[in-house]
């Protein structure tokens, strides 16, 4: 399968979201599709999340239920796995929302955890936030700014804004 342009969606099968659906942007038609349910590499327990990069070259999966995020190539090939159950940077409780962006890298918004994550789109963490008030954390997307971002809450019924911040350079 050529993939140029797709939407993706997750499609339910029998209550239990396990698979990662690959559609044409114009007919809607399934162009692909792949996982399904487990724990093993490219296998998946409720994947509730999933991001592209801009030149669709990485799709990047939160796979809640095995608290991890899965890296694929466009087609469905494995890449890597990010993160393991935990409240370390790097680990994840239920991730639920991804966002990738080329400055930022991965973004990753946790439900239980109740925290949004940066890091590398090799795994390693460069910064927690904690959204001060927020309930579970269930999507994230970064705005075209790239400086910026949206968090929006399950049950709240918010959607936070937050404008991230760049370190100073360092000095010679």
């Amino acid at each position: 399968v050529r993939v140029q342009s797709v939407h993706l969606v997750l499609q339910r099968v029998q209550i239990v979201w396990h698979r990662v659906v690959l559609l044409d942007p114009t007919t809607l038609a399934q162009l692909g599709a792949f996982g399904e349910q487990g724990a093993a590499p490219g296998q998946f327990e409720y994947p509730t999340g999933v991001a592209g990069d801009d030149q669709l070259r990485l799709l990047a999966v939160a796979d809640s239920q095995n608290h991890r995020v899965q890296l694929f190539e466009p087609g469905g090939v494995f890449v890597r796995v990010i993160g393991g159950q935990g409240c370390a940077p790097g680990l994840f409780n239920r991730p639920c929302g991804v966002a990738i962006g080329a400055s930022i890298g991965l973004v990753v918004a946790e439900d239980t955890g109740r925290r949004l994550q940066l890091l590398t789109l090799s795994g390693e963490p460069r910064q927690v936030l904690r959204v001060p008030g927020a309930g579970c954390l269930w999507g994230v997307t970064l705005l075209p700014s790239s400086d910026a971002l949206l968090a929006m809450e399950l049950f709240g019924r918010r959607c936070h804004h937050l404008r991230l911040s760049r370190p100073p350079p360092a000095r010679p």
